[in-house]
């Protein structure tokens, strides 16, 4: 974990990624800024999101440590308002793009006290193995590229 109290790990994407999570933003921003009320909302990701998916694939196999790729479970695009939650069954790597009206995200893993506030934006992907708990300020919404991985065999 960054600190001690933070539930999330930050996973730094390079600064030449500027371009391809610009690319990204515009792609989606239509689907996340429409009028979705669930707290949850997957959606395909389009062509744009591409070079992203694969770097979630890169820096999840160096956090990992593996030989070799590790195969992709899902990927989608994901709109979050109020709560939801990620990691446990399996490895999640997000990497926030969009914040509607400048939302605060908020993550916790056991108690809702425990919270603390996430850093949404695109130079650092997040990754959560276990479950985690997130939460956006009232009444606003965050946009993503999400994409999940099966947990090696010894739970790493």
């Amino acid at each position: 974990m960054t600190g001690n109290r933070d539930p999330v790990k930050y996973l730094p994407l390079p600064d030449s990624f500027k371009t391809y999570a610009e690319d990204a933003i515009a792609a989606i921003s239509t689907i996340v800024n429409s009028n979705i009320q669930d707290s949850a909302f997957q959606f395909d990701l389009p062509p744009e999101c591409g070079i992203l998916v694969k770097e979630a694939q890169n820096i999840y196999q160096t956090e990992r440590g593996l030989q070799e790729k590790a195969a992709i479970l899902r990927q989608d695009g994901g709109v979050f308002r109020d709560i939801w939650k990620a990691g446990g069954l399996r490895h999640v790597i997000t990497i926030p793009l969009i914040k509607v009206d400048d939302a605060q995200v908020f993550a916790w893993r056991k108690t809702r006290e425990e919270r603390v506030i996430v850093k949404w934006d695109w130079r650092e992907a997040i990754f959560t193995p276990e479950l985690t708990y997130f939460e956006v300020e009232q009444g606003k919404k965050v946009g993503a590229v999400v994409v999940q991985f099966e947990p090696t065999q010894d739970g790493k």
